[in-house]
């Protein structure tokens, strides 16, 4: 990769940020400064991701056979539309 397209390329004004928004696009997990970077884009009701809705119990055993369906939830909202600085800003560096 060209030096002028790398993730600490003098063009990126905010690694922390960057980093940030492509492990949120690739969904992996981000470090405290990341976290704090990319807090703009993180859902009003995340905290409560975890929680999930009570069903009523019918009896014993069907809620011990059953398996309990619980949805992953996005903690942040969907950033891919945010294109990387690196790539934006290569078509204004070039020679």
């Amino acid at each position: 990769m060209k030096a002028r397209l790398a993730a600490n390329a003098a063009i990126v004004n905010y690694p922390n940020l960057e980093f940030g928004l492509v492990k949120l696009q690739r969904g992996e997990a981000l470090t405290a400064a990341e976290k704090v970077a990319c807090s703009q884009f993180r859902l009003r009701d995340a905290d409560k991701a975890g929680e999930t809705v009570e069903e009523q119990r019918d009896s014993i055993v069907k809620e011990a056979f059953k398996r309990r369906k619980v949805a992953k939830r996005a903690a942040y909202e969907d950033v891919a539309f945010i294109p990387p600085t690196s790539n934006e800003c290569e078509r204004f560096s070039r020679p």
